[in-house]
């Protein structure tokens, strides 16, 4: 096992251990007669006949664990919640800042850029705020 971003540190002895002392002790609880111990490589005969099953499937057994899946997977894990948690802050900034000056933080930015633009095509001269008429809401 290598531990690359984002992944914590791994030991791979540990891991190694750990997954043999758990295969050990499925041996040692399941029946032999209740248990498959198979290999993906091996491809659909043996789990059809373990199952029971007459008409095995021609395909090829399909792959999706490849190692692009699993640092798909392992990206995925870390970005899908700092997106979540992103958008919560942004809600709550954006809350309180329409809270706190009576407008949203949207037509801030146009009021801003409104302003900067002017300077740019007027000169470095100091340019007056643009009065904000802030709507307000019906109840």
């Amino acid at each position: 096992l290598k531990a690359p971003f984002p992944l914590p540190d791994q030991n791979k002895e540990q891991a190694i251990s750990s997954y043999e002392e758990h295969n050990r002790r499925v041996r040692e609880v399941i029946p032999p007669h209740l248990l498959l111990e198979y290999s993906v490589e091996q491809g659909w005969d043996p789990l059809c006949n373990f199952l029971e099953i007459q008409d095995c499937p021609a395909r090829p057994f399909p792959k999706s664990n490849s190692a692009i899946s699993v640092q798909v997977q392992s990206i995925s894990s870390f970005i899908v919640p700092l997106i979540l948690v992103l958008f919560c802050i942004f809600y709550l900034f954006s809350f309180t800042f329409q809270r706190a000056t009576g407008r949203t933080v949207l037509s801030w930015v146009n009021v801003k850029l409104n302003q900067l633009l002017h300077r740019v095509v007027m000169g470095r001269r100091k340019v007056q705020p643009v009065a904000f008429e802030a709507k307000e809401k019906p109840l």
